[in-house]
């Protein structure tokens, strides 16, 4: 089947589980505002994860908690927010 290279997770959505997209080849990804908390390896070996947008400031996103290796093996290096980016 085809594969999900870009989601945009719904602004309900307040956490991101454990391994919740580990392993997948998504290349881009939206994060809304609401979320305070991506878990363990949420993200990780996602190799092709180029882009990740968050809706939020950076101020938002320095508070959420974040789990160890969330961003391990990604291709990313930089989280866009909505008044800047901030390094990864």
């Amino acid at each position: 089947g085809a594969q999900i290279t870009s989601i945009e997770i719904p602004d309900s959505v307040t956490y991101i589980g454990e391994y919740a997209f580990g392993s997948t080849d998504l290349t881009r990804i939206e994060i809304p505002s609401n979320v305070t908390a991506i878990e363990f390896q949420a993200f990780s070996d996602c190799t092709s994860l180029e882009e990740i947008i968050f809706k939020g400031t950076v101020l938002e996103w320095n508070a959420i908690e974040f789990g160890a290796g969330w961003n391990d093996r990604i291709l990313a290096t930089k989280v866009m927010c909505s008044n800047g980016e901030v390094n990864l």
